[in-house]
């Protein structure tokens, strides 16, 4: 099951030492950031400016708040969203305008992509479904959890290395990662999109058993990765190159050769009670109105040709 951690994750943990080789102040911290995602995850919650800075005061009110308990979703100006973490300002944005573009209230419940899909198919409930790239929604079509036909592309990301402002550790690429004494983060590989990116690229470069070692936690989904390194608890990450576009005085990034770019997809649920309305949903936000919204928080509309 995707929200379980994978056995190979936890081996990892095992072997690194999990949480125990977590600093003082970073443990506070991912308490902290722990709470703040439990707190972001029953509902739309938007994540500050395009430009976000820890503190800021959101530009936009998010959709109305709805507890992960509900048990249908077939309320007539009702809508369930399951995204991953990685779209969340600009998904926030979206559903916000489109609440007010068409009186249709719209529910976003944001975390790891393979976590949300498995809520998904243990409650049997939602109505669109965005994971953070493009190989969750493939588990999902292939698991009979979206209707295929009604997919369409958000948008698209390229990972990269994201460091602290200014690159103070001189990380010029995937190896690295690998020098003794940096502290460096990824995401979960059986669940965050971004976990099962940066093992693969880890894997191609020959050098994932010797990251390993530096792993002080694994992120539970893309906007704890961001976090941390805007905070500077770790010293670098495999993120997203739209991070650095909404915290650019908070880090850089050093480019992954040969990076395949990602895209952000959405769908309706299978479980749906109310498709045509989820389908419009999904018109909107990979329409113009929500592509101007992702285009203003960078993340590129168009792939890379």
């Amino acid at each position: 099951m995707l929200n379980r951690v994978s056995a190979e994750t936890e081996e990892l943990r095992r072997d690194s030492g999990g949480y125990r080789n977590v600093p003082g102040t970073l443990g506070v911290c991912l308490l902290a950031l722990a709470f703040l995602s439990a707190v972001l995850l029953v509902g739309c919650e938007q994540w500050g400016s395009p430009h976000m800075q820890e503190g800021s005061t959101p530009g936009a009110q998010p959709a109305t708040a709805s507890p992960l308990g509900l048990t249908a979703s077939g309320q007539s100006d009702h809508l369930v969203v399951f995204a991953g973490a990685a779209s969340q300002p600009a998904t926030s944005e979206v559903a916000h305008l489109f609440e007010q573009k068409t009186g249709i209230r719209v529910d976003c419940s944001f975390g790891g992509s393979g976590a949300v899909l498995n809520q998904i198919r243990i409650e049997s409930f939602g109505d669109v479904y965005i994971p953070g790239s493009n190989d969750y929604m493939d588990i999902a079509d292939q698991d009979g959890q979206t209707v295929p036909r009604s997919r369409r592309v958000i948008c698209y990301l390229t990972p990269v290395i994201c460091v602290a402002k200014g690159n103070p550790q001189r990380i010029d690429g995937l190896r690295a990662l690998s020098r003794d004494g940096l502290r460096v983060t990824m995401g979960d590989p059986g669940s965050v999109c971004l976990g099962s990116i940066a093992k693969q690229a880890l894997e191609r470069e020959g050098v994932y058993p010797l990251v390993r070692r530096n792993i002080v936690t694994y992120a539970s989904d893309c906007q704890q990765i961001a976090n941390l390194i805007r905070l500077g608890e770790v010293d670098a990450a495999v993120g997203y190159d739209v991070f650095h576009f909404q915290s650019p005085k908070h880090m850089d990034v050093v480019p992954i050769p040969r990076a395949e770019q990602v895209n952000i997809p959405a769908a309706v649920v299978t479980h749906s009670k109310q498709k045509e309305r989820a389908q419009e949903f999904v018109a909107f936000i990979a329409g113009p109105d929500g592509l101007k919204v992702f285009a203003k928080y960078g993340y590129a509309t168009t792939a890379q040709q």
